[in-house]
This record gives C-alpha cells, structure tokens and sequence, in this order.
C-alpha cells in the first residue's frame, strides 16, 4: 500500500512538473484534453472519464471558464460543456 502511494505521489509530482510549463495543473491539461476530444461533452461524462466527483468537474470547469478556455450551455437539465479557441491553442501547447 505504502509502495503503492509513493509511486502515484511521483508519477503526479512529474505530471504536474510537466504541465506546469503551460501553466495548468494536471486536472486542468486533462480536463481540457478531454473538452477538446468531446466537444459538448456533459459534466457527467466528463467525471466519468477523469474519475473525478461531479463537484470538482463543476468547480474544474468554472475556473476554465473565467480563462476563457472552455463555456458552458444549458439547455432545459442539459448542460455541456464546449472548448474555445483559446482553449485549442492551449490544448496544442500540451500536445
């Protein structure tokens, strides 16, 4: 277990070393790697996908959009979630 905990404590410190060059965090690259491969993915989904609670997509989210990387559009209970130009230009500069 303990093994276990370190490794995944190292692989995450040289994640977010990595990512830091772009100025995001590690939840943040994936998130909108994510966005990007799904345009108008749902909250859910994305949560989902990125093992995250709904709670943290949704405060993920939030601060994406006051970047500017990513919008949102609710439509009745339907929310999605959408990339921007300058979240492309982002998700380019992670590739």
């Amino acid at each position: 277990y303990y093994s276990t905990q370190a490794l995944a404590r190292s692989v995450g410190q040289l994640a977010d070393g990595i990512f830091a060059k772009v100025g995001l965090t590690t939840s943040y690259a994936y998130l909108l790697i994510a966005i990007s491969e799904e345009d108008g993915i749902q909250p859910m989904k994305l949560s989902q996908e990125l093992n995250l609670t709904p709670s943290t997509i949704t405060r993920l989210v939030e601060k994406m959009e006051q970047k500017r990387f990513v919008y949102r559009e609710t439509e009745g209970k339907t929310t999605r979630i959408f990339i921007t130009e300058r979240g492309e230009g982002k998700v380019e500069e992670i590739k």
